[in-house]
C-alpha cells in the first residue's frame, strides 16, 4: 500500500555514528539474519525514549556513548504489518514457500531468523515484480505487563525499516536530550494539573 504521509522515527546508535549521519554520511542498512523486519535501516516510530533505552541496553554499544538520530520518513510503498491486507498476503506467500519445501529458520526468543527470512524473501519477490517496498512497518509487544494480567506492555513500540534510502527525507538531533547523553529532566510533571490560581 502506498502511503503519502510521513512519520517521525528515531534511530539508535553510538554518538560517533550519529555525528557522521548528521554530517551527511549515508546509513549502513542492517543485514543481520535475525533482524525482526528484514534488512534495512531501523527506526522507532514516534518513540525517542524507547530508541534511547535500546541504545543504552544494546550489548554492542556498552562502553560507548549512546545517541539517537531523529528522521522524517516518507512511508511510500510500505509493507505495513499493522494492515491485515498485508499480513494476509505475507502469510499466503510464507505458506507457499513452506509448501514448496523452503527451509524457513525458526525464531528463538528475540532472535527472529524466521521472520527476517520471510520478510526479506517477500520484499525481494515484490521487487522482482516491479513493486519494491520503500519501508516495512510492524508493531511489537515487549516488556513487562502494566499489572498482572494486562496485555499492555511497558516497551510496546512500532518499528519502521527503511529499505530504500530516499524514504529518509531528513535527519535531526532530537530536543529534550543533553548533548548526546541522558534525557533532560522535565521542568514539571505534565501529569499534575496546573492551577490557574
Amino acid at each position: 500500500m502506498r502511503y503519502d504521509r510521513q512519520v517521525i522515527g528515531y534511530h539508535a546508535c553510538e554518538r560517533a555514528v550519529a555525528d557522521r549521519l548528521l554530517g551527511g554520511d549515508a546509513f549502513r542498512p542492517s543485514q543481520n539474519e535475525w533482524d525482526w523486519l528484514g534488512a534495512g535501516v531501523y527506526f522507532w516510530e514516534f518513540g525517542h525514549q524507547r530508541a534511547y533505552d535500546w541504545a543504552q541496553q544494546w550489548p554492542r554499544l556498552k562502553g560507548k556513548e549512546s545517541a539517537i538520530v531523529g528522521g522524517v520518513l516518507q512511508l511510500g510503498n510500505c509493507l505495513d504489518l499493522l494492515d491485515t491486507d498485508h499480513t494476509r498476503r505475507l502469510a499466503q506467500f510464507a505458506n507457499g514457500l513452506v509448501e514448496r519445501g523452503a527451509a524457513v529458520p525458526a525464531n528463538v526468543g528475540t532472535i527472529r531468523r524466521g521472520d527476517c527470512f520471510l520478510v526479506n524473501r517477500y520484499c525481494e519477490s515484490c521487487a522482482e515484480q516491479g513493486a519494491p517496498f520503500d519501508t516495512v512497518r510492524g508493531l511489537f509487544q515487549e516488556g513487562d505487563p502494566l499489572i498482572a494480567g494486562s496485555e499492555i506492555r511497558l516497551e510496546n513500540h512500532i518499528q519502521v525499516v527503511v529499505r530504500r534510502p530516499p524514504a529518509i527525507v531528513g535527519l535531526f538531533r532530537p530536543r529534550g536530550f543533553t548533548a548526546w547523553g541522558a534525557p533532560v529532566a522535565p521542568e514539571h510533571d505534565v501529569g499534575q494539573a496546573e492551577s490557574n490560581g
